[in-house]
């Protein structure tokens, strides 16, 4: 704020230290101004983005992520005015007393619309005051706001800005200078912040910019408050919906009592859209009387979000928040049938990850033609071309705003962050979840003992039973039944990871023997550990009390 009233002075002229208006002290003056002015810009919006925020966590205290940047972004400001070289020729100067009178009442509005705008949003969070002093201070999740200046431009500090650089009576070639780099900065870092602002907000972010202009006001006037309260709304519904959810229930009813139906719920695999496992899931709900429920993984197939468009998802949305509360709605509208998961490929990574949150609603978990990606777990005749095929699409979606996957014909269009997850397991070997705060969090599978059934196909170029093996082993305590699935008519070692869904029957008699012993065992066996009528520990689904 300090820096911000020796700004205004330094405009105007006024106060006790060298000002715009002051004589030139040397012939290098646009040289050494231009590139001060360009120090400032690149400082401020380099430290702005995502990237710069994350490597500062890994330095800093969260909670003083934002205090840092702000008084960094305060030093470039205040170092261009200590050393700037007077340029005072004159661009324009108004005489008419009527019209200095008019520019000076227009600068005033745009200091006070500039102040008032940091009110009308968080002011202590706005200066990392928040963060720094209060507990809890580490970045929330970003939720769409609206306040009275924020219905009439989206960037009303940035207007007041911009009136404040171009409504000088005296406009010299230094304020020319000053206002022409600003200006494109603040329509460029605008720009910036805002694909920033659809990643963590997504549809709502950009229905609220189709109805509101950037920096100039509409002669519209605002936007009506009815209209902003449903944005928020759509916001607030965006940000408890941020997961996954179910493309399509297929239901089967037989004779059986409805407590005895079981409740599949399918997992795709990456970039396949739920459609595809349509004939599967009839196949296998028709076989057990069950209810089916085909699920969209974020951004594919009917899924309203797009990478493509500026949509941001990762594992989180589904491991931490789409499937728990998917299986809790289903659990609390069914709470005496039990619920399977079946996932295929990355589906599978994502259910057994989950099973940190939901292992107590989960009967059993399926794997079909899943396992850890990292090359080291591959057949050694494979590790060469796997790990060719795993640093491409790394450094790919590591350069590109989002991964164009459709095009290259691997893993579907996928958002930046569900591709840093991706990359890492397939890196490491390990998971770590990237978050929409932008923390990051080791899922822990230590103690979680649901029963597993693992297919694997015979020959399958994209999951082989190395792989298998790793993914399992991340979660010690499962006892893990394996049943290789023959190969006889599914095509090519690539295809074979995908085309056993259209000869599902090759797939769902086993799965149906193994859900309906499961189900035999579930009512048999008590979950207290201290009543489970000689039920040994690879019968018991749950969590290690």
């Amino acid at each position: 704020m300090i820096v911000m009233l020796w700004f205004a002075g330094f405009l105007l002229g006024w106060g006790p230290f060298k000002t715009i208006h002051s004589e030139p002290t040397n012939d290098l003056h646009w040289v050494t101004n231009l590139l001060t002015l360009l120090l400032f810009g690149c400082t401020h919006s380099i430290l702005a983005r995502a990237g710069a925020k994350e490597w500062m966590a890994r330095i800093l205290p969260e909670e003083l992520v934002r205090s840092v940047y702000v008084a960094v972004a305060g030093a470039s400001l205040a170092l261009v005015m200590v050393v700037w070289v007077p340029m005072p020729e004159h661009v324009w100067s108004v005489d008419n007393q009527a019209g200095r009178y008019g520019l000076m009442a227009l600068h005033a509005l745009g200091w006070m619309l500039v102040i008032a705008s940091t009110f009308q949003i968080d002011h202590a969070q706005l200066f990392g005051l928040r963060q720094a002093f209060y507990s809890g201070g580490a970045r929330t999740h970003e939720q769409l706001v609206i306040p009275w200046l924020y219905r009439w431009v989206r960037h009303p500090m940035m207007t007041g800005f911009l009136m404040v650089l171009w409504t000088i009576p005296d406009f010299s070639a230094g304020h020319a200078l000053i206002a022409s780099v600003l200006t494109v900065y603040i329509l460029l870092g605008t720009r910036w912040e805002e694909s920033d602002l659809v990643r963590d907000m997504g549809h709502a972010y950009r229905s609220y910019s189709s109805q509101v202009p950037r920096l100039v006001p509409s002669l519209r006037g605002p936007l009506p408050s009815s209209d902003a309260r449903a944005l928020e709304r759509t916001g607030q519904q965006s940000e408890s919906s941020v997961g996954m959810h179910a493309h399509r229930v297929l239901d089967h009813w037989g004779n059986e009592h409805e407590g005895d139906r079981p409740i599949v719920v399918i997992l795709p695999a990456m970039g396949v859209p739920a459609s595809f496992y349509e004939q599967f899931g009839h196949e296998l709900g028709k076989s057990l009387n069950a209810t089916v429920v085909l699920t969209e993984l974020p951004g594919q197939g009917s899924d309203v979000r797009s990478a493509s468009k500026g949509d941001d998802f990762g594992y989180e949305c589904v491991v931490d928040i789409g499937l728990p509360s998917l299986v809790g709605s289903l659990k609390t509208a069914r709470p005496a049938r039990p619920i399977f998961l079946v996932g295929h490929s990355l589906g599978g990574q994502l259910a057994l990850l989950s099973l940190q949150n939901i292992a107590h609603h989960v009967t059993g978990l399926i794997l079909i033609a899943s396992g850890a990606v990292h090359p080291k777990f591959w057949p050694r005749s494979q590790q060469p071309s796997a790990a060719a095929m795993v640093w491409s699409v790394a450094a790919i979606s590591r350069v590109l705003p989002w991964y164009p996957g459709r095009r290259l014909g691997f893993g579907g269009d996928q958002a930046k962050r569900w591709m840093k997850d991706w990359s890492y397991s397939a890196l490491w070997g390990k998971y770590r979840l990237h978050r929409r705060d932008r923390t990051t969090r080791t899922p822990d599978l230590k103690g979680i003992r649901t029963p597993v059934l693992a297919l694997h196909v015979d020959g399958d170029a994209v999951a082989p039973r190395s792989a298998l093996d790793a993914l399992l082993a991340t979660a010690p305590d499962i006892h893990a039944q394996h049943i290789k699935i023959e190969a006889d008519g599914l095509g090519s070692p690539w295809l074979r990871h995908f085309n056993w869904a259209k000869q599902s029957s090759l797939v769902s008699s086993p799965i149906e023997g193994w859900l309906r012993s499961s189900m035999a065992r579930r009512w048999k066996c008590s979950p207290d550990p201290s009543e489970q009528n000689g039920c040994s520990d690879h019968q018991f689904a749950g969590v290690e009390p």
